[in-house]
C-alpha cells in the first residue's frame, strides 16, 4: 500500500477553528464599563480600549495571530456591542432623571447658551424641541446616538483592533 501524502504545513489557520464569543463579550463588557466614565466616553477611549481588549482576548485565547483587517472586524465586534448597551443604559438614565418633561432641559440649555445668542436666535433654535417626550421624539434620538456610537466604534476599533493586532502575536496568523 503507497502512503497518503501528508498536506504542507502552513502558518495560517482558518477563522472557523476560533472562538469569538467571550473575547467579544469581554470586550463590549470593557467598552461599556469605560463608558459610564464621563471622561472616557467623551474622548471615545472606551471604544479604543474595548478593541484592544477584544483582540488581546481573542489572540490570548485562541494562541493565534491576527492581521489588522481581522482585528479591526474582531474589535468592531466588541466596541458596537458594548457601544449599544451604553445606548440603552444612557436612554434609561435620561428617562429615569427627567421623566417625560423636557422643558427643565430645554431652560437649562438655553441658560448656557443665552451668553453666546442674541434671544430671538435662542427662542428660534429652541422651537423645534417639544416640551414633552413623544414616541416620535426618542426614536430620533435613539437612531442619531446609534448612527454616532457606531461611527465612533468603527474609528476606534481601526486604532484599537490594529494596534492589537500588530503589537501581540501568539502564533499561526488568521487572516
Amino acid at each position: 500500500m503507497s502512503e497518503i501524502p501528508s498536506l504542507p504545513e502552513t502558518n495560517e489557520i482558518k477563522r472557523a477553528d476560533c472562538y469569538y464569543s467571550l473575547s467579544v463579550s469581554i470586550g463590549a463588557g470593557v467598552t461599556f464599563l469605560l463608558g459610564v466614565i464621563p471622561p472616557l466616553n467623551l474622548l471615545c477611549i472606551n471604544f479604543i480600549i474595548g478593541a484592544f481588549v477584544t483582540v488581546y482576548h481573542f489572540n490570548k485565547t485562541n494562541e493565534i495571530s491576527v492581521t489588522k483587517p481581522f482585528g479591526i472586524r474582531v474589535g468592531f465586534y466588541g466596541t458596537a456591542i458594548g457601544g449599544v448597551l451604553l445606548i440603552i443604559m444612557q436612554c434609561l438614565m435620561f428617562y429615569r432623571i427627567f421623566g417625560t418633561d423636557l422643558r427643565q432641559i430645554k431652560q437649562m440649555y438655553m441658560d448656557m447658551m443665552s451668553n453666546v445668542m442674541d434671544p430671538q436666535q435662542l427662542q428660534e433654535a429652541f422651537a423645534t424641541i417639544p416640551d414633552e417626550l413623544t414616541v416620535g421624539f426618542v426614536t430620533q434620538i435613539t437612531f442619531w446616538f446609534l448612527v454616532v456610537f457606531m461611527i465612533a466604534a468603527f474609528i476606534c476599533s481601526l486604532i484599537g483592533g490594529s494596534y492589537a493586532a500588530a503589537k501581540i502575536k501568539r502564533g499561526p496568523l488568521v487572516r
